[in-house]
């Protein structure tokens, strides 16, 4: 609230100057909300030619196992993989700063000095035309960690070929900033991978994409977080229920405990058609997350269903 006094003089004069007083406060107060990209400066100054080389010396096999039709399961948290050979999924393996395919380690600032190289990577997201090293550059720099690059990186949310890798971006950085942008994500997924007319590589990075949202939320791990997880729990898409049930094994709260016993046991209350796929993936999903919180209650409530 903003109080203006009128004492003595020129009463309009001193509503003028008033009004002038108001408006420069809000002014000011607008200052600081649109983020500067502290690297514009070094993104102009490499050519086009130089992108070019630049994306010809980095591997693209990150960016290029999507239409692979082999499915295989993560190592660490369980959820499916694009292909039989990711040893883990794209979320665990960007949090441990891991290769999914070799597991060894990945590091984007070996043998080069991460000041030079972020302004590349920024500028192949900026203006390169092809997809897979863009999808490369924003895991890369999910990896480097610099904070600044985060809100550089979310400019381009809009795009949905890009959703995946940066809802492990924001999962890896914890920022709670774009809790809204993960509950976007975890809601596109399909109910059915094979449904539909669309093309089934976008239904896949789709899944993997609210797979990835879903595993961050918990990361980010806030009071907001939480609920849009219990809420897709509760009243979600099919996959988007199995994606935050897998989420929140790893948060140990009595709300999180209590909707994941509710879940199981509707889940075995359905018919027995329920109980087949993907209804036995859901009673898995959820019977994993209750053992992975791991108190006595839950416990005693698997081995019973098991």
């Amino acid at each position: 609230m903003i109080w203006v006094y009128y004492i003595r003089g020129d009463t309009m004069k001193q509503m003028k100057y008033g009004h002038f007083i108001v408006f420069v406060l809000l002014m000011v107060a607008g200052c600081g909300q649109h983020y500067a990209n502290p690297y514009t400066e070094q993104i102009r100054q490499i050519s086009d030619e130089e992108i070019h080389q630049y994306i010809g010396s980095i591997c693209l096999e990150l960016g290029g196992h999507i239409g692979l039709t082999a499915i295989g399961h993560c190592g660490q948290c369980g959820g499916m993989t694009p292909c039989w050979n990711m040893q883990i999924c794209d979320a665990c393996a960007a949090a441990q700063g891991i290769c999914p395919f070799c597991m060894k380690k990945v590091d984007w600032k070996k043998n080069t000095d991460p000041d030079w190289e972020i302004p590349y990577l920024l500028a192949i997201l900026e203006r390169s035309d092809d997809l897979k090293p863009r999808q490369v550059a924003i895991h890369a720099l999910t990896q480097i960690h610099e904070p600044h690059t985060l809100p550089v990186m979310m400019q381009y949310s809009d795009e949905i070929l890009l959703s995946k890798e940066l809802a492990v971006a924001v999962g890896v950085f914890k920022d709670p900033r774009y809790i809204g942008f993960l509950k976007k994500v975890l809601g596109q997924v399909r109910d059915d991978y094979f449904g539909g007319d669309d093309d089934i590589e976008l239904q896949y990075y789709l899944s993997y994409a609210a797979q990835a949202a879903a595993h961050s939320l918990a990361l980010i791990d806030t009071d907001k977080a939480v609920n849009i997880l219990l809420n897709s729990t509760k009243k979600g898409k099919l996959w988007e229920r199995y994606y935050a049930i897998k989420a929140l094994g790893h948060i140990d709260q009595p709300r999180v405990r209590k909707t994941l016993t509710q879940c199981l046991k509707e889940f075995f209350a359905k018919d027995s058609d329920w109980k087949w796929i993907p209804g036995r993936d859901l009673i898995g999903a959820t019977l994993t997350s209750l053992g992975s919180i791991g108190d006595k209650q839950t416990a005693l409530l698997v081995i019973e269903y098991t």
